[in-house]
């Protein structure tokens, strides 16, 4: 019940999260108990790295949809700009050289199907935007990157916001969850040309073109990777939210409000969530704003999302945390 009581309305999958059929069991649940309408809702998937050849996109989306029990996706995202071999796990010997263009195009197919309502990506860099900026006959609507007040992405936002990307940060404290992310109380369509990308409400104060959607808004305190430096316990943030009488995670989110990018933060506690959700009715001084602006910056996890750890190596040319 919480579910409704709180406000959520966007669930965030993907198939490397290995829990789509339960989320799919839940959401049956949910439709046939009258607790939400299949139209209140908004399900982002993903496309993982083994299904990029275009052939084998439309048979990821529907393995997906048949797990969720879905006719339709409001948003599917191309997880990562890496190509693995089909049915591998990522390792240095199972990349392929990615073809971005091949696979967007399959992408936009399954956006003129109606099979997903919205296209995006997610981990895509500044330049990898670009790139894929310059051949995209259907723009994609968002970018989801980790994003949050340690690694506050400037240049990628300023990009995303000037040629109309959405950017989104979700919040993974491992890739074993699936994050939901909540339905603001002012809700606005995203005022794309021809409204052509989604029918329903996004979760943003203030929305650009292309939307910048961060995951990692609270920089996954419970994440189990190693050298994670804490949001939560950064001086800065502690000073600011003792001055705003508010916790070190409503600071957090707040600030995520309002740069203009969505936020998706994850918890499995009750009062966690219902905090999470009461940052709408105050807002952060422009002085303050300031203080936060001048936090040292790090990436926090992205780096290790895809590889083990005994196989990491420097791959910032590859994911958005790059400032390329």
């Amino acid at each position: 019940m919480l579910f409704r009581q709180a406000g959520y309305r966007h669930i965030d999958c993907a198939p490397v999260y290995r829990n789509e059929k339960q989320v799919g069991l839940a959401l049956k649940k949910l439709f046939e108990d009258g607790v939400v309408r299949r139209e209140d809702l908004f399900i982002t998937s993903k496309l993982w790295s083994g299904d990029h050849a275009p052939e084998d996109v439309p048979e990821a989306i529907g393995t997906t949809l048949k797990d969720l029990q879905l006719d339709f996706l409001d948003l599917f995202l191309i997880h990562g700009p890496i190509r693995i071999k089909k049915g591998t796990t990522p390792s240095l010997e199972t990349f392929l050289p990615p073809d971005i263009p091949a696979t967007w195009g399959a992408m936009e197919k399954l956006y003129d199907s109606g099979k997903a309502r919205a296209i995006g990506v997610s981990n895509f860099s500044s330049k990898k935007m670009e790139d894929l900026l310059a051949v995209a006959r259907v723009p994609p609507a968002v970018n989801q990157v980790e994003c949050h007040l340690i690694w506050q992405q400037d240049k990628l936002r300023k990009l995303c916001h000037s040629r109309g990307v959405h950017l989104s940060v979700s919040s993974i404290s491992h890739l074993q969850c699936c994050s939901i992310f909540f339905q603001f109380r002012k809700l606005l369509l995203p005022p794309f040309a021809d409204n052509r990308y989604c029918t329903t409400p996004i979760c943003c104060e203030k929305l650009p073109l292309v939307l910048l959607q961060a995951f990692s808004p609270l920089g996954s305190p419970g994440s189990p990777l190693p050298g994670i430096i804490s949001v939560l316990s950064n001086p800065i943030v502690i000073s600011v939210a003792e001055k705003l009488q508010k916790t070190p995670a409503q600071v957090a989110l707040r600030w995520g409000l309002q740069m203009g990018q969505s936020i998706l933060p994850k918890s499995t506690n009750e009062a966690r969530i219902k905090e999470n959700f009461d940052i709408f009715d105050w807002s952060i001084p422009k002085d303050l704003m300031a203080e936060l602006s001048g936090i040292k910056q790090a990436c926090l996890k992205s780096q290790h999302m895809f590889l083990p750890m005994s196989h990491v190596i420097d791959l910032s040319s590859m994911f958005v945390t790059s400032t390329i």
